[in-house]
């Protein structure tokens, strides 16, 4: 089974790095990698990765402060990001899910356990994502509502306003039918 979900993997230990991308690359993952907190940002902006999974410990800078930008940013805060550390610092865990992390990570953990792990934020990542379209649609039906409300309204007003509203709705597959059958019927 192929995972669709792109993983950005950022690790400043090469041998690390390495290895958590071959295990997410076996299971079927599409993965991105940066070495740095640099390479991460740019590749995240570029590449608009699912998850990315990010050493706390990074040469540049700490994983940490990165993880706080990503969720920052209005193009990246829906990324899930996990934090992964070897542990050492007891208020580490506090510090993490300050920055917006989703998940903390510790080191050294087993394929199987990151594999995991990741196929359980990706699960979340997509009813997240599943739930902002739902709300998206439930806008459009309500600013259609509207319309239908009005007072003193015609018939041929309330199409033409149904018809200004629907390129924005034009992703949803049950407004795009309805559209449809209304050219059709002209």
């Amino acid at each position: 089974m192929e995972n669709t979900a792109p993983v950005l993997v950022v690790d400043g230990d090469p041998r690390a790095l390495g290895a958590v991308s071959k295990a997410l690359f076996d299971a079927g993952y599409k993965v991105l990698e940066a070495a740095t907190a640099l390479d991460a940002f740019c590749q995240a902006k570029k590449n608009h990765p699912d998850l990315i999974l990010l050493n706390v410990d990074l040469p540049d800078e700490d994983g940490i402060a990165l993880c706080k930008r990503i969720k920052s940013d209005p193009g990246l805060r829906d990324c899930a990001v996990a934090l992964l550390s070897a542990g050492s610092a007891a208020e580490e865990p506090a510090h993490v899910f300050e920055a917006n992390a989703d998940e903390y990570i510790t080191c050294p953990l087993s394929d199987r356990e990151l594999v995991l792990r990741v196929r359980a934020m990706a699960r979340t990542k997509r009813v997240q994502d599943d739930l902002h379209e739902r709300v998206k649609e439930l806008n459009c039906l309500y600013s259609i509502s509207a319309v239908v409300d009005g007072p003193d309204i015609s018939l041929d007003e309330i199409l033409q306003s149904i018809v200004d509203l629907l390129p924005a709705a034009w992703q949803y597959p049950e407004i795009a039918v309805a559209r449809i059958r209304l050219d059709q019927d002209e």
